[in-house]
C-alpha cells in the first residue's frame, strides 16, 4: 500500500509531501481516508529506535528493505502546524523526509551482520593501532 509521495519523487525540488491513508491507522475506529499535505516538514521528537521490516518505495518498486525507524515522531510544518504519529503512518512521514535528504530506501537497507572476524596474521599490523606488528603489540597479551 502506497502512502506517501514527495514532490521530489516527480521532479518538483520542494520539501512537500501528501498523504494518502485510511484514517483507521491514526485512529482506532475511523472511518474514510486522510489526506494530509506537508510543506517543509521536520522532525521535532522521536521515540522508541526499532527495526522495520519490508519498507518499499513507489520510486523503487521491486525493491524491499529492512530499515531503522523511529516507532513514534513529532513532526512540525509550515501547514498543519505539529502533528504526531506513530506505528506505519510514523515510518512513511520518516520515509518521505528521507526523500527531501536525497536518500532512496536502498541506501537505507541494514547490511546483514556476519561471525565472520577478518583473519589477522602475526605479521599484520595490530588493530589497536599501535602500528607494531601484532606478533610484537597485542598478541601476547
Amino acid at each position: 500500500m502506497g502512502v506517501g509521495l514527495s514532490a521530489i519523487q516527480i521532479g518538483e525540488p520542494i520539501c512537500a509531501s501528501i498523504l494518502v491513508y485510511p484514517k483507521d491507522l491514526v485512529q482506532e475506529g475511523a472511518e474514510g481516508v486522510e489526506v494530509k499535505h506537508l510543506l517543509n516538514p521536520r522532525i521535532v521528537k522521536k521515540d522508541n529506535y526499532f527495526k522495520f521490516h519490508g519498507e518499499r518505495c513507489l520510486s523503487f518498486p521491486d525493491n524491499e528493505a529492512n530499515t531503522w525507524r523511529y516507532k513514534e515522531i513529532e513532526i512540525e510544518d509550515e501547514i498543519n502546524g505539529k502533528l504526531k504519529y506513530k506505528g506505519l503512518m510514523a515510518v512513511a512521514v520518516q520515509h518521505e523526509l528521507d526523500h527531501f535528504a536525497g536518500k532512496i530506501v536502498p541506501d537505507m537497507k541494514i547490511k546483514p551482520i556476519t561471525n565472520e572476524a577478518k583473519k589477522v596474521g602475526r605479521n599484520d599490523p595490530c588493530s589497536c593501532g599501535s602500528g607494531k606488528k601484532f606478533k610484537k603489540c597485542c598478541i601476547n597479551k
